[in-house]
């Protein structure tokens, strides 16, 4: 070996370790910050799916649909916009649209809650269990609170500030489970209650963030609605998207509400619970795949960043299938130890969910990449054309109950990967770079 061959060697070693570093840090703490969140969740539902009847805790996982049916909506609305133009902008217009994106999270938050009280009509109408108008009502007073939390941390992701998203994590989960084991003790627990612990919770956490980060923002009234304008051309295809797609996602817990009540939901939930393991890994991809694909492209071009999310798609789909195959062995012997006898006997809509765990880790690096690539537009139709399996959706459940929900669903998303990897390789091989004008 030669000299210059020993000297190669001992220069390539501190480049791998710096790289390592480099991913490994923010990674980890990713995953360890979405491993919190998820804990979080994972540790309130079960608190009461083991201390509740059935019926309140159905109501709870009724309740909790729809907190996650409207933060996907503000992160479509309000997060994704931000996070593929701020990297773009120079410090100050990006302090300046960071005070104009807080204004639009604020007023979307107003709707939010709005909508909420309007849903008790519904309630009353018989659309829902008439116990789920007292969870309706706290979630409408606390839902502004809950989405600002929300809103921050993925901020905080946008700008790779993977610390300060699991500090915030932190916090409001000691808080919370906090709280939640305090009304435990005093057997006080109910579905309206824990909503107004998590409300409380991120309450707090946001305020305290906000207070001690009030110079990332600039509020200029006159930016406000020409910013909004700016990236209402990206926002308009999203928003429709994830209309269409949340339409048929989120609807099979109510569709079993409706059609074999709201015990099959507490089981449903029950079921989703245990693979909150998978979730919270491929999320925690998700909160640093996002943001990094508008740097690499960026910096890289349309070529490397279609090798990053290609490369990407492929390690989750491994990391997810070997989770996958943990959960249809040992999936109904969890449920059965977290949530209780009662909760027996469905392995095979746990197998179900388990393979759609690992199907839909494919779903989030092909649409964002054509999100990144400003045709968001075939985004919107792929969901237009994946909503048309709702209709044999409807038939399954009411058929087969909680396992035709689960065949459903996993049918519906194994087609939304298909057309989305089809769609996306056809736009990255085209080569053309997107070039929106960002804001000002």
């Amino acid at each position: 070996m030669s000299r210059e061959t020993v000297i190669c060697d001992k220069r390539a070693l501190p480049r791998f370790m710096n790289r390592w570093h480099a991913l490994a840090g923010p990674g980890m703490l990713s995953l360890a910050s979405q491993g919190i969140n998820s804990a979080n969740n994972f540790a309130s539902g079960l608190i009461m799916g083991r201390l509740c009847p059935k019926e309140e805790y159905g109501l709870y996982a009724l309740g909790f649909s729809l907190v996650l049916l409207i933060t996907d909506f503000q992160s479509t609305l309000v997060s994704t916009p931000y996070s593929v133009y701020s990297p773009r902008l120079l410090p100050d217009d990006r302090r300046r649209y960071a005070g104009s994106t807080f204004i639009h999270q604020i007023a979307f938050s107003a709707i939010a809650a709005f909508l909420l009280l309007c849903g008790l009509g519904a309630v009353y109408a018989g659309a829902a269990p008439q116990g789920f108008a007292r969870v309706l009502e706290v979630l409408a007073a606390v839902i502004v609170l809950i989405m600002m939390k929300d809103f921050i941390r993925q901020m905080c992701f946008a700008s790779l500030n993977v610390k300060a998203a699991f500090l915030l994590d932190a916090l409001t989960a000691l808080i919370q489970v906090s709280c939640l084991s305090v009304l435990a003790y005093r057997r006080a627990l109910s579905a309206d209650r824990t909503f107004l612990v998590i409300g409380i919770a991120c309450g707090l956490t946001a305020a305290g963030w906000v207070l001690t980060n009030k110079d990332l923002f600039i509020i200029d009234l006159k930016q406000i609605l020409p910013d909004l304008r700016q990236k209402w051309p990206l926002v308009k295809w999203i928003a429709a998207s994830q209309v269409i797609w949340m339409s048929a996602m989120s609807l099979y817990p109510w569709l079993l509400a409706a059609f074999q009540g709201v015990q099959a939901n507490a089981v449903w939930a029950a079921c989703q619970s245990v693979l909150m393991i998978g979730n919270l890994v491929s999320v925690a991809a998700q909160n640093l795949l996002g943001p990094k694909m508008v740097h690499v492209l960026s910096q890289g071009g349309i070529t490397e960043m279609r090798s990053m999310i290609f490369k990407s798609a492929m390690f989750m789909m491994f990391i997810m299938s070997l989770l996958s195959l943990a959960f249809i062995l040992f999936g109904n012997r969890l449920v059965v130890l977290l949530f209780g006898s009662r909760y027996g006997g469905y392995g095979l809509v746990v197998s179900v969910l388990a393979l759609n765990l690992a199907v839909t880790s494919l779903t989030y690096p092909f649409s964002r990449g054509l999100f990144v690539l400003e045709r968001a537009d075939l985004d919107f139709r792929i969901n237009l054309a994946v909503v048309l399996s709702l209709i044999p959706g409807v038939w399954l459940v009411r058929t087969f109950g909680l396992p035709g929900a689960a065949f459903g669903l996993l049918a519906a998303n194994a087609l939304s990967v298909l057309l989305r990897v089809l769609a996306f390789n056809r736009i990255s091989l085209s080569g053309t770079t997107p070039t929106p004008a960002s804001p000002v």
